[in-house]
């Protein structure tokens, strides 16, 4: 009477409950019904069970693989007859989970033997929308399955969103199928999301006979790739989940493709390029649509690697074929290969020589091998080149080419040679000195004179007797 006379001078007093009734105590429970108070119902007093909301599951009898009698809460037949529409649970609310994100969850198979799960190649899993542990917890938790009345450890798989367990049996009377209500427990928490059910049959049922393809990762996501489907992804091949990719050359490959990898690639990884073994070296071999230039265009688009940029420096880049054994020298700014001994320089995939590597001046230094041994050809052509750190190749390809009418023969200098092919890769190291030569060692003394390096000049030599230039 008081609230109805005096509300607009008492209205956080005067609020009615969900009976209508001032200041009363029923509230709005998980299934959405109005308990407690002047009611007489207990909260979630509509539940059943299993925690559906006005539903059809119940304590019902089981036999023990003891030999006993205990009962187990189920639903006697399937799915369809045990769960209306849109079945709500009590721990659908977020209101008892904590900081655990309310979100979809979706179960394959759908259907499970009585006897459970007795080997190590059948899982009952579980799709999720998002991780399922919180960020702060690092996304580390621990991870059970519910399935009907039993919990069980299982295990997150972060790659595809999903949880597998194994799961034992529920030996309902013969020819009962029964229906259980599956839930994903995190940090002894129930999951908030709508329900998802199992359930069991006889192990003889026909709904058994494909078992070995319904308990795969591929039988989830064709069920709960609407769940999953940030991570539930098919690979090139058509696969759920799959490991075929599309190679270097733009095949799809590997899983279930029948087909390995690059294989249209040559022995350079040229996508149906040009470069064939040759006494078992890598070669291409000019001709009159193949050049040197072409040789290497082509080469740098290798799948064997993934530095296609010209990012160090050859010299010399181009040898007689009468060659024995050169002198080369490899020069980049960049060294993206961070040279370890032993260091050695691999050319066309097969031939080493040793190497050595100045950290001061960013050179590598090496020997051209003496090719005649290994290739006897009477026309110009071209091998791939590799620094081998270790004993792994790395860094980006560099190309030698091999001519019967190139000169035969030592250049006078080979920092002139190095620097007037390389001198981009490495201006510090290739700046003139003050007598013009590129990487010289010439300097101006104290005199004003260029003196040292190559010029004949001994320091000092302006000054007279006493010291005065």
């Amino acid at each position: 009477q008081m609230c109805t006379s005096c509300q607009s001078y008492h209205g956080s007093f005067c609020v009615k409950d969900c009976t209508g009734k001032y200041s009363g105590t029923a509230v709005v429970d998980d299934c959405g019904t109005c308990v407690q108070g002047d009611t007489g119902l207990s909260y979630n007093a509509m539940a059943d069970c299993a925690g559906i909301c006005s539903g059809n599951f119940r304590n019902l009898p089981v036999a023990t693989y003891a030999g006993g009698n205990t009962t187990s809460c189920y639903c006697v037949g399937s799915v369809s007859r045990c769960v209306g529409e849109n079945p709500r649970s009590v721990y659908q609310s977020a209101r008892t989970s904590g900081d655990l994100q309310n979100q979809k969850t979706c179960v394959s198979p759908e259907f499970l033997p009585k006897t459970g799960f007795r080997g190590t190649s059948y899982y009952l899993r579980i799709g999720t929308e998002h991780d399922v542990c919180p960020p702060d917890y690092g996304h580390v938790c621990d991870i059970d399955c519910k399935i009907g009345s039993s919990i069980v450890q299982g295990r997150f798989v972060p790659a595809g969103n999903y949880l597998e367990c194994q799961v034992g049996g529920l030996k309902a009377p013969p020819g009962v199928n029964a229906t259980v209500p599956v839930y994903v427990v995190v940090n002894h928490k129930v999951l908030p999301s709508p329900p998802i059910f199992v359930t069991y049959v006889d192990d003889e049922s026909s709904f058994l006979s494909d078992l070995n393809n319904m308990s795969t990762v591929s039988r989830l996501c064709d069920r709960c790739h609407s769940v999953t489907n940030l991570t539930c992804y098919r690979d090139c091949a058509g696969d759920w989940m799959g490991d075929a990719s599309l190679d270097g050359c733009g095949v799809c490959s590997g899983g279930t493709s029948g087909r390995i990898p690059n294989v249209d690639a040559d022995c350079q990884g040229v996508c149906h390029g040009p470069y064939e073994v040759i006494e078992g070296v890598c070669t291409c071999v000019h001709g009159v649509n193949m050049t040197r230039k072409r040789c290497i265009e082509l080469g740098r688009t290798s799948v064997f690697t993934n530095l296609k940029e010209r990012t160090l420096c050859l010299s010399p880049s181009k040898l007689s074929t009468k060659s024995h054994r050169r002198s080369l020298q490899i020069m980049g700014k960049d060294l993206s290969i961070a040279p370890q001994s032993p260091l050695t320089l691999k050319f066309g995939g097969s031939l080493s020589v040793s190497a050595s590597y100045d950290p001061d001046n960013l050179i590598i230094s090496g020997a051209s091998p003496d090719i005649s041994t290994h290739l006897n050809l009477n026309v110009p052509f071209t091998l791939p080149l590799r620094v081998a750190t270790q004993g792994v190749e790395t860094g980006p390809f560099m190309f030698l080419t091999y001519d019967p009418t190139a000169p035969n023969g030592s250049p006078s200098s080979q920092l002139a040679q190095i620097c007037g092919a390389c001198a981009d890769f490495n201006p510090e190291f290739c700046k003139p000195d003050c007598a013009g030569q590129a990487g010289g060692e010439a300097y101006i003394d104290d005199c004003g004179d260029c003196v040292g390096g190559n010029t004949g000049a001994l320091d000092g030599q302006s000054k007279d007797c006493i010291g005065i230039c």
